[in-house]
């Protein structure tokens, strides 16, 4: 028994090694810190994951761990953010690293992952098939370095479901042959705790594969009717305890349920077509089938291995297995092929959302399966399939391999998930691996057992190597380096902003790290600095954030990023912002900023803050808080010239603007969303901007002199031009007015989510408060319990009382409590059971 554990773990530790150093070969190859000098930080690593690790870590090593935080956006719940992208216990080993060495944690942890994968699947396949072979090393990195990790490796969140995956099918299998239930209550709900949206998907795989079990395990003879009534035991204990597992989740799900329903998630496309992919899936089949040129937009990426794929097919004409079990595998593959290949059944795996991006991300479950059948051939004795099918099976996969590759470089796409081939000529790809099943089946069949294992090893090692290099070809390196050094600059840079105990803003256009990375827009370099802004780049993103941003003239370039760009600081210091810092790192006090919130009558909170104009929304709100009738926006004299351009584009009129300058100062244009096409802009003669979309802004044009005459030229939807305007704002007023109503000095007690201040007041005074208005806010004033007022569209008031007011405000996420009385229902359910489960045996 001794033996055997040590060799169980020994394979095992094995499996994990092989798996790590290919990793490092490829990450060395590709001089990828902490191998070289350059890092991953592209795509959503570089946008998402360093900043909000980054922001992970500074709790963890500050001890300020808590669920809401002004470094995301305006203010954020941080139970969905978290939940989404940092839920993984892994994330716990930053507290080793330096802020600026995320990116080497990165590396590592995706390293570790995939090593970790390999050791889970090796576990699975000398669990399920009662063996302790040397090739479970072998199938279990087939497995870990499969397609689905070498075009997803950089999506951390992702990774850790493959490890539960091999660990959640054994407990279904210990459920099917002991009736013990414990390991798959255990690890379904870690998986679905860890990353709630994979999560979901492993549920679905799991009912699917209970299914498998019964019918493969059931007598040639009996009827699917009398099958089933004899499983229902079992499917109805899985059903059960997918269940207690989600309802054990709740102290996670049910809050970040609440918060990503106040997401802007796209609506399924009506005109999506039937089926999702063509024949350019067979790419997948082999080595080099996508890339990251590709890493939005390809086919299902099935590959676990050439030599996996030639196993699976001869799963299918071996004579040691059954023919139950060949039509009940080649069902299950089908189901997994086809719910991906159909839109709506592609839909329900992805929670009737289509992917925005990284498509068929429930691939890896066709994967698992495809190994494990090709183990159970292995198992078997591959030597036992028959003299024709040793030659017509490789035959038929490189035919298969040849149709995909013509395919997927000349066919015509069923649809936009055809993979482009490119780096290397499509013949140069597909002779490689046709070469490859040649030798492949010249060391299964002719080679001496001995020989032909250690060269297996080799072959399949250089296999995976291979296709995962290929894989990063195209990725957008960062410069470790540069970063580290940027990083420490951009800090200090920073240091006069970055979060102390009050409340304060910045506005910040700082892009010096943006030399260490590759096509980085700064979203979210509040989360990685340490400072309040209001720049957001996350699925977490609320509608309500969304809107009242665009309302004070923040950018909005989809409904997952909102940017500062478009702020003019009358708006910005509304808005809390107390500093601007400038694209060199230089730190401005706005003029107009008297304070973090402030006293406001009865008349500001009417204000809805939803004019079509920006510069309306700016005037109602400080009109209110001045009833001299005071001037704060001009509209100079402006004379339209038309002229129809009868083309087909969106934008068929030109207009040319003659605007008379009637007060020294500066000139914005006020453009609702898509009025113009602000590539075609010009000012006097020069280009105004070139942005790929002509969305809502407020555009800073020049600073003008009284009595010159403008030129603007553009080129627009309407005739008449009524989506844009040009205004000029009377700062001195906006700041006389401003300072006329006294702020107080917002702290923060120990973290963002506890606020305190004092204020005197007139009765029937409220305190405004340039937060998101959140039902997870309590305030008491001087100790009694008041209701929060929703102001400008989603910002938040708190009523005072004559005289002076100490305010206190606290915030718990919404459904925190309930998920956790969920979960503690669920533990005792699982508790139940298992004590019903023991009595029993």
């Amino acid at each position: 028994m001794t033996k055997n554990k040590t060799n169980k773990f020994m394979l095992m530790g094995a499996a994990g090694l092989l798996s790590i150093l290919i990793m490092i070969a490829v990450m060395a190859i590709n001089h990828v810190t902490p191998f070289g000098n350059r890092n991953l930080l592209a795509s959503d690593v570089g946008a998402q994951y360093s900043p909000f690790l980054t922001m992970l870590q500074h709790m963890l090593k500050t001890h300020t761990l808590s669920l809401y935080s002004f470094n995301v956006g305006i203010g954020s719940n941080l139970v969905a953010l978290i939940s989404y992208y940092l839920m993984s216990p892994f994330n716990l080993l930053l507290i080793f690293f330096k802020s600026s060495q995320v990116p080497i944690f990165i590396t590592l942890v995706i390293i570790l992952k995939i090593g970790l994968s390999a050791v889970a699947m090796n576990y699975f396949l000398q669990r399920h098939f009662e063996t302790q072979s040397w090739a479970t090393v072998l199938f279990a990195n087939a497995y870990s370095l499969c397609g689905f990790v070498a075009t997803n490796y950089f999506n951390l969140m992702w990774l850790d479901s493959l490890i539960w995956l091999p660990l959640i099918i054994t407990g279904v299998d210990q459920l099917y042959r002991n009736r013990k239930f414990g390991m798959l209550f255990g690890w379904l709900s870690v998986s679905i705790i860890t990353n709630y949206y994979l999560g979901y998907m492993t549920c679905i795989f799991v009912g699917l594969y209970a299914v498998y079990l019964v019918f493969a395990n059931r007598e040639e003879t009996q009827s699917i009717k009398s099958t089933l009534k004899n499983a229902w035991s079992f499917i109805g204990k899985v059903l059960q305890i997918g269940i207690l597992s989600a309802l054990t989740s709740m102290v996670v799900l049910l809050p970040t349920a609440l918060e990503m329903f106040k997401t802007a998630k796209v609506n399924t496309n009506q005109n999506l077509p039937w089926n999702q992919f063509g024949l350019d899936i067979l790419t997948q089949l082999g080595m080099g089938g996508t890339n990251f040129n590709s890493h939005l937009v390809h086919a299902p990426t099935i590959y676990s291995s050439l030599f996996v794929a030639l196993l699976v097919l001869f799963y299918f004409v071996h004579p040691a297995i059954s023919r139950i079990y060949k039509r009940t595998a080649l069902v299950m593959l089908l189901v997994l092929l086809l719910t991906m290949w159909i839109t709506p059944l592609n839909l329900v795996w992805h929670m009737l959302q289509e992917p925005v991006g990284f498509p068929f991300r429930n691939v890896f479950f066709y994967s698992f399966f495809a190994v494990m059948l090709a183990f159970q051939v292995w198992q078997a004795g591959i030597r036992q399939i028959t003299g024709k099918w040793r030659w017509l099976i490789p035959g038929g996969l490189i035919a298969a391999l040849s149709v995909g590759f013509v395919a997927a470089k000349w066919g015509p796409k069923l649809t936009d998930g055809g993979i482009p081939i490119e780096n290397v000529d499509t013949l140069v790809k597909l002779t490689i691996n046709c070469g490859y099943v040649v030798v492949l089946t010249i060391v299964l069949f002719w080679l001496s057992k001995r020989v032909a294992q250690v060269v297996l090893v080799g072959m399949v090692a250089g296999e995976l190597f291979a296709n995962f290099y290929s894989g990063m070809h195209g990725f957008q390196f960062g410069n470790q380096a540069n970063y580290e050094r940027q990083y420490q600059k951009e800090t200090m840079q920073f240091q006069p902003v970055a979060n102390t105990s009050n409340l304060v803003r910045a506005i910040s256009k700082n892009r010096n790290i943006n030399v260490a990375l590759q096509r980085y827009r700064n979203y979210n370099d509040s989360a990685l600095f340490n400072f309040s802004d209001v720049s957001s780049y996350t699925s977490t993103l609320t509608v309500q954030d969304i809107d009242l941003l665009n309302n004070f003239g923040a950018y909005v370039r989809n409904a997952r990023r909102v940017s500062n760009m478009g702020l003019v600081n009358p708006m910005s210091a509304i808005l809390g912002a107390k500093y601007n810092v400038t694209t060199k790192g230089a730190v401005h006090r706005i003029p107009e900023y008297q304070g973090t919130g402030m006293t406001v009558p009865v008349a500001f909170t009417k204000v809805s803050g939803k004019q079509p104009f920006i510069s309306d929304n700016l005037n109602d709100i400080m009109t209110s808080l001045d009833n001299k009738n005071t001037k704060f926006i001009m509209l100079p004299k402006v004379i339209d010239q038309v002229t129809d351009l009868k083309t087909r584009s969106r934008y068929h009129y030109q207009h040319v603007e003659r605007i008379k300058i009637n007060r020294t100062g500066k000139l914005y244009l006020d453009a609702q969303s898509y009025g113009i096409n602000y590539g075609r802009t010009t000012v006097n003669g020069k280009p105004l901007y070139n942005f790929r979309k002509g969305t809502r802004r407020f555009y800073l044009i020049g600073h003008f002199r009284k009595g010159q005459t403008v030129i603007v030229k553009t080129r627009a939807r309407d005739r008449t031009n009524k989506r844009i305007r040009f205004v000029m704002l009377n700062n001195q007023n906006i700041r006389k007015t401003l300072k006329q109503h006294p702020s107080a000095v917002i702290r923060k007690v120990g973290n963002d989510s506890h606020l305190q201040f004092k204020i005197k007041a007139n009765s029937g005074q409220y305190y405004y408060l340039p937060i998101p208005i959140d039902s997870g806010w309590h305030a008491t004033v001087n100790g009694k319990s008041v209701e929060l007022k929703s102001v400008l569209g989603g910002l938040t008031a708190v009523p005072l009382t004559s005289g002076t007011n100490q305010v206190k405000l606290a915030y718990q996420a919404p459904g925190i409590k309930a998920g956790l009385l969920l979960s503690l229902l669920g533990l005792i359910g699982f508790g139940w059971l298992e004590f019903r489960n023991r009595k029993r045996s």
